[in-house]
């Protein structure tokens, strides 16, 4: 089994996952309680490309849409665990997200189009707040696992 997490914000969380007969079987946990997400599959080339001997490996993408509602009404931060099958064995994987998210808040686009509250009356801008919400609600995942 071989996958990788590429990506993993408040709102989805993207990777490729695949066996060596067919593809990945994700299933999703917040705070312990296993939840259906809607989740789409996803074409990956490069995945394909980097591994042209596996048939189903460019079908092996995915994105976890995660719900604009809070995870927990009680905590601040949620753990969100997939638990990836395929072949036989299984592997799983953990972050901690904030629990509560609105919905334009938890979305970049409303950063990057919004002035920041922080912008000086003068017009000039103190910097873009769209970089601060990256850096800090956009984690740079990158896990990945190969298991033979």
């Amino acid at each position: 089994m071989k996958y990788y997490i590429d990506r993993c914000t408040r709102d989805e969380v993207a990777g490729w996952a695949f066996g060596d007969t067919r593809s990945a079987r994700i299933d999703t946990f917040i705070d312990d309680r296993k939840v259906d997400l809607r989740t789409t599959r996803v074409v990956r080339h490069d995945v394909g490309d980097a591994y042209p001997q596996i048939p189903h490996s460019t079908t092996s993408g995915f994105r976890i849409h995660l719900p604009d509602t809070p995870l927990s009404k009680t905590k601040r931060m949620s753990s969100l665990r997939l638990v990836i099958s395929a072949d036989g064995h299984d592997d799983s994987v953990e972050f901690q997200l904030p629990s509560a998210a609105t919905v334009e808040a938890s979305r970049l686009i409303f950063w990057q189009t919004n002035r920041s509250p922080f912008s000086r009356s003068d017009g000039g801008d103190r910097g873009h707040f769209g970089h601060k919400v990256a850096r800090t609600k956009g984690m740079d995942c990158g896990r990945h696992r190969q298991r033979n």
